[in-house]
């Protein structure tokens, strides 16, 4: 038995992680206190902690990919239901993964665009999530104003060419560009001479 120097507990040896440097093996705090503390030095150094965390995987990557597969491997349903469960809660990162996917195959996705603006595009991906969760599956989507893959001209996969649709109107319009849609296209231009 020890006693946590926070919260003055005394609980079995168990309750705290090891610490070969004191002299009774055991850390000074127990590991509810001891996980709080580090939690609580994330939040107030987070830019560090950001940092170091991003070194740490660099110089590690090979060592975290193969302890990641190999953990996939030996927990398979695991894994596979908190890749579900993850995909129910980010179904607008999915769809905007989706067609930032197919539109960097046609080389639709300007390499300039800024943090502020994806933020923009996953925002009409949310959008359109939160309208099928209202108005029934599928009943929304994401359009490309003037079309990725036109008959006369291509559209980029930037925020000023997306917008919320229902799906009929999506289909309908299939790959056409109506005269009216530059003008709400053409408003993202004056975002590129800022």
């Amino acid at each position: 038995m020890k006693t946590c120097t926070s919260c003055t507990q005394e609980l079995d040896d168990s309750s705290f992680y090891i610490r070969k440097a004191s002299k009774d093996g055991l850390s000074r705090l127990c590991k509810v206190c001891d996980n709080q503390a580090k939690r609580q030095w994330r939040e107030l150094n987070k830019e560090k902690y950001q940092a170091s965390n991003k070194e740490y995987h660099s110089k590690n990557r090979e060592k975290i990919n193969s302890k990641s597969a190999e953990w996939r491997k030996d927990n398979r349903e695991a894994f596979l239901e908190s890749m579900r469960k993850w995909r129910e809660k980010n179904k607008h990162r999915q769809a905007q993964h989706a067609m930032r996917y197919n539109a960097s195959k046609l080389g639709a996705t300007p390499s300039w665009l800024t943090g502020e603006q994806l933020t923009e595009m996953n925002s009409k991906y949310l959008e359109m999530v939160e309208l099928n969760r209202e108005h029934g599956k599928n009943s929304f989507h994401v359009d490309h104003v003037v079309p990725l893959k036109g008959k006369d001209v291509c559209g980029l996969h930037v925020p000023w060419n997306l917008e919320v649709k229902t799906s009929y109107e999506n289909i309908s319009k299939g790959n056409r560009t109506y005269p009216d849609s530059w003008a709400s296209v053409s408003s993202g231009f004056d975002v590129l001479s800022k």
